[in-house]
């Protein structure tokens, strides 16, 4: 949604190579455009974890890390010929609304998505706006602190940021439709 807001505003368009917003991409990526990362067709790996990292999915990596990870990794297929979800992709997108938007991914989502959403209870680990008894308590073999909640993993790391790395809840997931359906934060080609 943050990009096609983003498009919507004029500062991009999908068919944009990622060369534009991106420098030093390899030659084997610099056909891949904006859509490419959207649509599964991007050619990257789906997870961008190292053998080594302490955790797959909370190990804190910077952006710049992130991309070089992603960047520097083998393609699946040359962008554009084939199709494979790829995790990896929607980091670069989150990367691409900070670059072209100067604001953090939380907070281009904040002004551009939920707040017009209505929607108060929603973001980043670090961003949790609830009580400890109001967020859901993770069960299976994680073992980050005494009580495996969102609110104790840390900062979000750029190993999910863009392809997850959220919390919210029912309601907020509720007003999230309701605006898409009602064109609050989308116009309606670009919610459809």
């Amino acid at each position: 949604g943050a990009i096609l807001k983003l498009e919507e505003m004029g500062k991009l368009k999908t068919s944009d190579s990622i060369t534009k917003y991106l420098p030093d991409v390899p030659d084997d990526k610099k056909s891949m455009t904006i859509d490419d990362l959207m649509t599964g067709r991007s050619g990257l790996q789906n997870f961008l974890g190292k053998p080594g990292d302490p955790d797959p999915d909370n190990f804190y990596i910077d952006r710049t890390e992130a991309l070089k990870r992603i960047l520097g990794s083998d393609l699946l297929f040359q962008p554009g010929t084939e199709y494979a979800h790829s995790h990896a992709a929607f980091g670069v997108l989150a990367a691409i609304v900070e670059i072209v938007s100067g604001d953090s991914y939380a907070g281009f989502l904040e002004k551009h998505m939920f707040g017009p959403a209505g929607m108060t209870k929603t973001g980043h680990y670090e961003d949790i706006k609830a009580e400890d008894e109001d967020v859901a308590i993770g069960y299976g073999g994680k073992d980050y602190t005494a009580i495996n909640s969102p609110k104790n993993w840390g900062k979000t790391s750029w190993l999910v940021l863009g392809s997850g790395g959220m919390v919210s809840t029912v309601g907020d997931l509720y007003r999230w439709n309701q605006a898409i359906r009602q064109n609050k934060v989308l116009s309606p080609e670009a919610a459809k």
